[in-house]
């Protein structure tokens, strides 16, 4: 089984939406992922997690979302192998988006500090959950 379910910030500083030459969009992004403290109480280093969305969800996050806004995704695993200009193999691994929602300490908009309502997002339809790699345009 692969699901991943992820609770950060969102970290890339401009989230740009992209288009494949096929026309189907997408969104690529890092989300920051604390990792706690130690007994000292100094943070440890976050881990910086990419992640990629498409068609619906990729709009939703590009409008809904910015730099610093937190998140809580659901997806999967994926990894990508590559062969690069010098032929060496090359791979990485990122999160496909599938569920999308606002933490429930994310702050309304007034600044009065009180939490807002969580929401969720999740496209309808099942053909949003088959990417076809021939849609990447790498």
């Amino acid at each position: 089984m692969n699901i991943v379910c992820l609770s950060g910030y969102i970290s890339t500083h401009e989230l740009k939406l992209q288009q494949t030459e096929s026309g189907k969009t997408y969104l690529r992004f890092s989300i920051a992922i604390s990792n706690g403290k130690n007994k000292e109480g100094k943070a440890y280093d976050p881990d910086f997690i990419n992640c990629e969305a498409w068609e619906e969800r990729a709009l939703h996050i590009s409008e809904y979302y910015s730099k610093g806004k937190g998140i809580e995704i659901t997806g999967k695993i994926k990894q990508d192998k590559w062969e690069d200009e010098n032929g060496n193999k090359r791979n990485r691994l990122k999160v496909l988006v599938d569920r999308i929602e606002f933490p429930k300490s994310n702050k309304n908009e007034n600044g009065t500090g009180k939490a807002t309502e969580p929401h969720s997002w999740e496209p309808g339809g099942a053909d949003n959950d088959t990417i076809d790699d021939d849609d990447f345009p790498f």
